[in-house]
This record gives C-alpha cells, structure tokens and sequence, in this order.
C-alpha cells in the first residue's frame, strides 16, 4: 500500500511525464502540418555559414510565434531552421535559391511576404522587415 507522500510523488512523476510526451506530440504534429518532413528529404543540411535571425512567421499552416523559427540566408540558399525546444520533427534546411520564389508583401495589419518553396509543396511567410534581411543576406550582404 502506497502512502501518502508516495501516491502524490507518482502523481507528479506521471503528470510530467505525460507533459512531455504530450508536448512531443504537439510539436511532432506542429512539424507535420509545415511540411518538415518533404524539406528534410529534399533539403537537409548540417551547418550553416551565413547570418541567421529569428522571426515570428509560417512554415506551411504552421505558426512560429517570437524566436521559435529560425531564418537565414546565404548566396547558397535559404536557410529555415526552429529552436530547441521545438526540434521534434525538424531538421536544419537549405534551399537552393532556384527552388524559391519570393512574393510581394501581402495587404494587412501585417504585411506578410512569402517564399514559396514549390518542389517541396510548402511555403514560408515572415513578416516584410525579416524578409528585407534575407533577401540583402542572399545578395552576400551580412
């Protein structure tokens, strides 16, 4: 028989560990909705060498909020990548430049500017201040 202290300590123990395994598959399925999957396939990098920012933005239907969604960019392509904690999933990427067309920024509160990453059947849409940045990154500026 279990006393006190030992039921409420196996209490604690499963509720985190069915934190994280929730909040695995949360960011599994965060991963899957933005297309993750066809960019590691295609695209998988190792390190980067060139200028990287964080962005809030979107992956395909997925949303990145404050400095979740790692972006950058080189005269070799487009670099996407996510923070730490939401790596479940995702891979560091780098997309060739003749595999992106970028679009005009969007109307709204917001102006979103689009990198669309056809071959891969998703796209990527951060606000138009980060994509001034990797588009001058593209160009070798740093």
């Amino acid at each position: 028989m279990l006393s006190t202290a030992g039921f409420v300590l196996s209490i604690v123990a499963l509720s985190i560990v069915g934190f994280v395994v929730l909040w695995l598959a949360i960011c599994y399925g965060i991963a899957k909705a933005a297309g993750w999957g066809r960019l590691r396939q295609l695209y998988e990098t190792g390190s980067f060498e060139g200028p990287t920012s964080t962005s809030p933005g979107y992956v395909g239907a997925s949303r990145y909020r404050g400095r979740a969604l790692i972006v950058g960019a080189s005269p070799a392509g487009l670099y996407l990548n996510v923070s730490a904690l939401f790596r479940v999933g995702t891979r560091p990427v780098l997309i060739p430049w003749h595999d992106v067309s970028v679009s005009a920024p969007s109307s709204g509160p917001i102006p979103l500017v689009t990198f669309e990453l056809a071959k891969a059947g998703t796209s990527l849409r951060v606000p138009e201040g980060a994509a001034g940045k990797i588009l001058e990154w593209r160009r070798g500026a740093r």
